[in-house]
């Protein structure tokens, strides 16, 4: 079953409970993610640790639809998430006007979902992949900041007698929370316009995509304001907490860019499932790092029963602030409790990569900056190396589902 058809699987399960809403110009439906997850490490890496968490993959989300008018191909679309790591806080993942020009062509206006990666569109509706969380080095919220934006976007489809493409620009602006250090980093995204490009067959298919943002943010209010940096503050003056982070060059107003590119594919058999993915992060005049990542995953549905492999891994370089080298594998199993739900068991172990990720020809170019991987680890602002362990073993129990 293709992507596509996997999707529209999701889509009729969405629809099933609501059949008395068939008819009507509104549809509501919900989707579901119920889990728990545990480490065997002291220290937090993705919201979890060796006491668990119900809270990395927990949340709860609702989307509506209304067409006013079937002779005018108009309609409002609204979804609304609430996650347990944000305290469930709702948020409006999507709120947009939807235009049909024709068969093939789309414009949405508002706030709408950004297709950065092959998952990206479907990030919260579970029961359309194997994992309980699409790889970390890739999808996670430390990598990627944001899964929406404020803008608008072209969506051009159209079908050969065995095979589409699908085109979708998108641009926009927005403001996101960069979870770095162990803090949540606020920056404003000014610009922000990206393209993708899907093509395949039932069998096959094979997607393209680039994105490009600037950024500002004003990141020494961030550093200097956080909880986790007071023992380290506590014995400096202001002149030489400037002068640190100065030779690091982080400052307010800061103004840089960044930018995604990713190449995936995607075979998907009567049992087999194959899926890979590769992602580049530039960056320019931030401190963060740039990204290599990937990750590749097999799958095997018996019956109701789908075990799946995957190796994940991401490269951080150029870089005096932050280096998140790691390699993950992860084995699991789903089982489909009914076309709409799925339980699914998760086992990851995680390796942190001694990788040179200092930005040549800097100030501390040097000295190895080690990998504090996905950690939520706030580092000596001396050194900017991290105390954890170099690697980790994670177990994630859910339930996922929609409605």
């Amino acid at each position: 079953m293709s992507l596509r058809k996997l999707l529209a699987v999701g889509v009729i399960a969405l629809t099933l409970p609501m059949s008395a809403l068939a008819a009507s110009k509104l549809k509501v439906n919900g989707f579901t993610t119920a889990g728990f997850s545990i480490t065997d490490t002291a220290e937090q890496y993705t919201n979890t640790d060796e006491d668990g968490s119900f809270e990395e993959s927990t949340f709860m989300g609702l989307q509506m639809r209304f067409a006013p008018n079937k002779k005018v191909p108009i309609n409002f679309v609204t979804q609304f998430i609430a996650r347990a790591r944000d305290k469930w806080d709702m948020t409006a993942d999507w709120a947009y006007v939807g235009w049909e020009a024709n068969d093939s062509l789309t414009l949405n206006v508002g706030r709408i979902k950004a297709p950065i990666f092959m998952i990206s569109e479907a990030y919260d509706v579970g029961v359309t992949y194997p994992w309980i969380n699409p790889p970390e080095e890739i999808y996670g919220f430390a990598n990627v900041p944001f899964t929406s934006l404020t803008g608008m976007s072209l969506d051009y489809n159209y079908e050969f007698d065995e095979s589409w493409v699908r085109v979708q620009f998108y641009l926009g602006r927005d403001d996101v929370s960069i979870p770095a250090l162990g803090i949540p980093v606020a920056a404003d995204v000014t610009r922000l316009f990206g393209l993708a490009i899907t093509t395949g067959t039932d069998l096959y298919e094979v997607r393209f995509a680039v994105l490009d943002v600037d950024i500002r943010m004003d990141l020494t209010d961030e550093l200097i304001g956080a909880p986790q940096a007071r023992s380290f503050l506590d014995g400096l003056s202001a002149a030489q907490v400037d002068g640190a982070l100065a030779l690091l060059g982080i400052s307010n107003n800061m103004v840089g860019t960044a930018g995604f590119a990713s190449l995936s594919g995607r075979y998907t058999g009567d049992n087999l499932l194959l899926m890979a993915e590769i992602a580049y992060r530039p960056v320019d005049d931030i401190p963060f790092p740039e990204t290599d990542a990937g990750f590749v995953t097999v799958a095997y549905t018996i019956g109701k029963w789908q075990p799946h492999l995957t190796f994940s891994k991401v490269k951080s370089s150029k870089s005096d602030l932050l280096n998140q080298s790691q390699e993950s594998v992860i084995l699991g199993v789903r089982y489909n409790i009914q076309p709409w739900a799925a339980l699914k068991i998760d086992f990851q172990h995680t390796e942190l990569e001694d990788a040179q990720a200092r930005a040549p020809g800097g100030p501390l170019s040097a000295i190895p900056l080690s990998s504090s991987g996905l950690f939520n680890e706030f580092p000596n602002l001396a050194t900017f190396t991290a105390d954890v362990p170099q690697n980790l073993n994670k177990l994630n129990i859910a339930i996922t589902m929609v409605f």
